[in-house]
Parts: structure tokens; sequence; C-alpha cells
């Protein structure tokens, strides 16, 4: 289950111009990932969220899980918490 912080989170993709809410965002991460690769991403993220990890070694470790097939998610992403 996503924490209230991550429900909050919104996003400009700068190609389209299309607002895409954090929920959406985090259901296509889910659905694309394994459940392990998920797992990794949100603990990613709860160390960015609890300051004890700056973005951009958050960003890295997030192009790590993401991989090349998934380049676009990691390009909402970095959008979202930049």
């Amino acid at each position: 289950m996503l924490d209230s912080c991550t429900h909050k989170f919104f996003i400009f993709i700068v190609s389209g111009r299309t607002r895409v809410d954090g929920k959406e965002f985090f259901r296509q991460v889910r659905s694309r990932l394994s459940y392990e690769q998920f797992g990794a991403f949100l603990a990613n993220v709860k160390e960015l969220n609890s300051h004890k990890q700056t973005k951009e070694d958050t960003l890295k470790k997030a192009d790590e899980i993401f991989g090349p097939e998934n380049k676009d998610l990691y390009t909402i992403f970095e959008g979202l918490i930049t």
C-alpha cells in the first residue's frame, strides 16, 4: 500500500504537457516492474522522504531499478522529484 506522501506527487510530462497524478504513476510502475523491483523502488523513495539520501542518489538508484526498458518511467520520476 502506498503511503500518504506518495499520493501527493504530481508531475507535468514535459513533452506532452500532460498532468499525471502520483497515484497513476505508481500504478504504472507497479504494473511494469517485478515485485522485487517495485519493493526496491518504494524503499528508494522512502529513503529520500526520510532525508537519508539525496535526490541525486535516489535518481541513480531509480535508474538502476527501472533499467533501459523503462526509461520513460525514469524520466517521469526525475521530473517528479526535481
